[in-house]
């Protein structure tokens, strides 16, 4: 081997090294910035909040907000055998009913039943107000061009 070729080895080695505590670094900096949930959820016991982004069950001091408490006392209640008997029950009522997904271009996607989640995503009351009342004005806007595109002239 020639020497350029000698030299290039350590390069690389350490190139790969670099690579490999910059990883190290972020998965530290990651941990750091998790937080756990106080003791009396049983359901999030395992649950593990990371501060560096918006978490829709916890508010930034790591409390659970306010509109999924009644949600999550309920699947303490039930624990994780009634869940997974939903989840269950979910996917059997979906297989027996056909739900699908509907695509036309591609024969495998054509097949998939609907996958559901047994745990819903809940909004606030506010924030459910200016969704409809958003959704409103653009369905209200969809049926003026609509009717201005195909009704008489």
């Amino acid at each position: 081997m020639s020497n350029s070729q000698n030299s290039e080895k350590p390069d690389r080695g350490s190139s790969q090294q670099q690579q490999q505590q910059g990883t190290q670094l972020q998965r530290q900096q990651q941990e750091s910035a998790v937080t756990s949930l106080p003791a009396h959820f049983k359901f999030l016991s395992g649950y593990r909040q990371v501060t560096s982004s918006f978490d829709e069950q916890m508010d930034d001091r790591g409390d659970l907000r306010s509109h999924w408490q009644r949600l999550n006392q309920f699947l303490d209640k039930i624990g994780p055998e009634g869940l997974d008997r939903r989840e269950k029950q979910i996917r059997r009522l979906i297989h027996q009913n056909g739900i699908a997904f509907s695509s036309y271009g591609d024969a495998a996607v054509r097949a998939r039943h609907l996958q559901l989640d047994p745990v819903p995503h809940l909004i606030p009351a506010k924030q459910w107000r200016t969704l409809v009342a958003a959704l409103e004005q653009r369905a209200t806007l969809l049926n003026a061009m609509l009717e201005d595109l195909y009704g008489p002239k």
